[in-house]
């Protein structure tokens, strides 16, 4: 495990104009490997961009899908969180860019 990952979520603060606003705050660092486990086009709004699901593999710890994955200043959206082999040694996090 050798890329330095981030674990994100949504916070709601206020400014000190007294507006609430969201933001993403980060939650955890964790090590990672990572591999390109999907490539597919999307046409969306007459536009059509590539969409790339990434599997980032870590050491077991809590995470769930309201996180978010930050890696070189990108942030991944959840799609799903496994344990395959039951033993709470592994997760398997499938996550997709955030266009």
């Amino acid at each position: 495990m050798k890329h330095r990952i981030s674990l994100i979520e949504e916070v709601q603060t206020e400014t000190t104009n007294g507006f609430k606003q969201k933001e993403w705050v980060e939650v955890k660092k964790t090590w990672s490997d990572i591999h390109t486990y999907q490539r597919s086009k999307k046409v969306e709004n007459d536009k059509e961009f590539e969409e790339v699901t990434i599997v980032f593999t870590l050491r077991y710890q809590t995470i769930n899908k309201n996180h978010r994955i930050r890696y070189q200043g990108k942030d991944f959206i959840i799609q799903s969180v496994q344990d395959k082999t039951f033993e709470k040694r592994f997760l398997e996090v499938s996550a997709s860019e955030v266009v």
